[in-house]
């Protein structure tokens, strides 16, 4: 069977700035640009154990917790959460989807130069 009888056309849109180094990265690969973007998607759909997901978590971890021990972050706002508090909120939302059910442990509150207590995340009903 043909490919183009086993295959389904999808348009992708990338930046006008990209699309030369796709294109060359594809070069360098011996692989056209189609084949690198259902690789992608593969990549992107399997199993949280695979090591692009574990890669990006671990990146998202690293930059909450940075965020969370940084003097700066600890300035509280009237709502009583720290900046830190609602940066790591809009970054779980990327490790876990916007419609996450997690939530930040309650940590004592900081001002600016206040303690750098890391925050923690639990699992609700954990």
């Amino acid at each position: 069977m043909s490919r183009f009888k086993s295959a389904h056309p999808v348009m992708v849109y990338v930046m006008k700035d990209e699309i030369e180094n796709i294109k060359t990265f594809a070069k360098r690969q011996k692989k056209s640009v189609s084949e690198l973007v259902r690789e992608g998607l593969r990549i992107r759909m399997s199993d949280d154990s695979d090591a692009y997901r574990s890669g990006f978590d671990a990146g998202l971890d690293t930059g909450m917790t940075a965020i969370t021990k940084s003097n700066w972050a600890q300035m509280t706002f009237p709502s009583g959460k720290t900046l830190a508090q609602l940066l790591c909120n809009e970054l779980e939302k990327k490790k876990y989807g916007s419609k996450s059910t997690r939530r930040p442990a309650k940590t004592s509150k900081g001002s600016v130069g206040g303690s750098s207590e890391s925050v923690s995340f639990d699992s609700d009903g954990d």
